[in-house]
C-alpha cells in the first residue's frame, strides 16, 4: 500500500475526520465548557447583586450539557476521570434543579 491508499482508508474509517480535526473539536468543546461555567458564574453574581434570588436555571443547563458530554466521552473512551466528572456534573444539575423547584414553589 502506498501512502495515499493508507490515508484514504484511514479517512474512510474515521468518516473523513482526521486526527488534528478531532483534537481541535475536543479542544473547542473544552473551551466552550470553560466559557459556559464563566457565564453561569457571572449570571449568578448579577442576579445576587440585583436581589433577584439565585439564578439556578443557567447552572442546570450548564451541568446537564457538560455532564452529558463527559458521559459520552466515558462511554467512548472508558476513561474513569470522565465518569467521575460526569457523575459530579449531572449530580450538580439535579441538585440545582431541586433548588430551582424549591424556589418556584
Amino acid at each position: 500500500m502506498e501512502k495515499e491508499e493508507v490515508l484514504l482508508k484511514s479517512r474512510k474509517e474515521n468518516k473523513i475526520v482526521d486526527e488534528r480535526e478531532r483534537n481541535v473539536q475536543m479542544w473547542a468543546g473544552r473551551m466552550a465548557a470553560g466559557f459556559g461555567i464563566f457565564m453561569c458564574a457571572v449570571l449568578s453574581i448579577l442576579a445576587s447583586w440585583a436581589d433577584k434570588g439565585e439564578n439556578y436555571s443557567a447552572w442546570i443547563i450548564f451541568c446537564t450539557i457538560y455532564g452529558s458530554m463527559e458521559l459520552m466521552m466515558f462511554l467512548k473512551l472508558r476513561n474513569k476521570w470522565d465518569l467521575i466528572l460526569a457523575v459530579i456534573e449531572i449530580g450538580g444539575g439535579i441538585l440545582f434543579f431541586i433548588a430551582y423547584l424549591k424556589e418556584l414553589f
